[in-house]
């Protein structure tokens, strides 16, 4: 299995009540796994300053699949995906707001942030248990 990776269209609208943001998924998009747990992640200051690995530098033994998506400013690079594929190392994948990717079991990954206003937004098809994730430094 490997990394796919996907474009999203980013919806929002911003009124005096709120700010809404959102994505819609291609279309023809299948996802691989029933959607069970929804996350949403933020670098701090330092982890983007230090360019901290933000998520990741893990893979997962049991059957846990993991959809990315990034939020954040246009235009920008605000992600850097490092990945093992195959037991290889493979090229890194910069990401902009409305890129996505599926990370199925078993593929190390890392993600880096490069930008404070960035976030993942994560559908993952079991709840979080730390006992799914084995260490395998990428960064």
């Amino acid at each position: 299995m490997k990394t796919k990776f996907f474009w999203v269209e980013m919806t929002g609208n911003v009124d005096e009540r709120r700010t809404i943001t959102g994505f819609v998924l291609p279309e023809s998009m299948k996802i691989p796994f029933e959607p069970r747990h929804f996350k949403r992640i933020r670098p701090s200051e330092k982890g983007v300053e230090e360019e901290m690995v933000l998520e990741g530098n893990h893979y997962h033994i049991k059957d846990r699949w993991e959809l990315f998506v990034v939020i954040g400013p246009p235009e920008k690079y605000l992600f850097v995906l490092k990945r093992k594929e195959g037991g290889k190392i493979r090229e890194d994948y910069w990401m902009m707001a409305g890129d996505g990717c599926i990370i199925p079991p078993g593929i190390s990954h890392a993600f880096i942030s490069l930008n404070k206003e960035a976030e993942l937004w994560v559908i993952s098809n079991l709840p979080y248990s730390p006992d799914q994730s084995v260490p395998d430094r990428l960064v």
